[in-house]
């Protein structure tokens, strides 16, 4: 019936959802690729940037190194600051990958 193929694919989905969250440290976001779409969009000076960079600020640890830096360049791309922000953003891309 319908709602057995509903339940098993729901259960499917469930564990695959389990597995993504691990795979992310927890914070539901994979920050690598948040971070390139960020990258990308200061490249383009997109205003957009700043909703990427809010998702990375929340999967980081409050008062953290990364964390500090991350709302440094939030200032900086609030202000339209797209050049300052690039370079920031190379060092905190680093801090991500340690």
């Amino acid at each position: 019936s319908a709602l057995v193929v509903a339940a098993d694919s729901h259960a499917t989905l469930m564990a695959q959802r389990q597995a993504a969250a691990a795979a992310t440290g927890g914070n539901g976001i994979d920050s690598m690729a948040v971070f390139a779409d960020l990258q990308a969009a200061v490249a383009a000076f997109d205003p957009g940037a700043t909703d990427l960079i809010d998702q990375l600020i929340a999967g980081q640890e409050e008062g953290g190194e990364l964390t500090v830096k991350l709302a440094e360049a939030r200032e900086l791309l609030d202000n339209f600051n797209f050049g300052d922000a690039e370079p920031l953003l190379a060092e905190i891309g680093e801090g991500l990958q340690a």
